[in-house]
């Protein structure tokens, strides 16, 4: 969805299959309304912001983001203009971490493998998903395994969030075990 090197067509459908993605996982886990609204609203401001409006579109019309964002919080238009007066006034919230974060960052990390790229005695690259919490490079994982690397999109990174997938670099003997759907549960410092 954010590769420029790819066509319109091609990332409007990236930013489908990630609403898609964020309805499932949000569904399966449990998560409630608000979570599953927030992230559906970021793919579609993204989408209106990189392509344009088009109304009737299910990612790009505005004034029905605008409606299903309303609906979702269960408040008018009206009602959040009378409530903003007083946002003003409260703290910066870019001062902590969002709810979303927070509980990103207290979940236990966890990384679902889509395939295995190559693998060797003791290491192995594979294209995963990230299902829970925030993996970080050097965390260790049950079997042992250690997550030495993240590339996302040909640039190295330091973490990975839900929902968001990338290609890693794994070492550890217990990498011969890794195929597709297994999802790897990092440990908790000192386990």
């Amino acid at each position: 969805m954010h590769d420029d090197g790819q066509d319109a067509e091609t990332r409007l459908r990236w930013a489908e299959l990630a609403i898609a993605a964020g309805r499932q996982r949000d569904a399966s886990s449990g998560f409630g309304p608000l979570r599953t609204l927030a992230d559906e609203t970021r793919v579609r401001a993204y989408a209106i912001r990189e392509f344009g409006v088009v109304p009737g579109d299910a990612i790009r019309d505005a004034a029905d983001l605008c409606r299903a964002v309303f609906r979702g919080i269960g408040r008018s238009r009206g009602e959040v203009a009378a409530e903003a007066d007083g946002w003003r006034e409260r703290p910066d919230p870019r001062s902590s971490p969002s709810p979303r974060k927070a509980e990103c960052m207290s979940e236990t990390a966890r990384l679902q493998i889509y395939s295995v790229e190559s693998e060797d005695l003791d290491s192995a690259v594979c294209v995963v998903r990230c299902v829970g919490g925030v993996v970080r490079v050097g965390q260790e994982f049950a079997g042992p395994m250690t997550l030495d690397r993240i590339l996302r999109y040909g640039r190295t990174v330091e973490l990975l969030e839900p929902p968001h997938s990338a290609q890693v670099r794994l070492s550890g003997v217990a990498v011969r075990g890794l195929g597709r759907g297994v999802v790897l549960t990092a440990l908790r410092t000192g386990e």
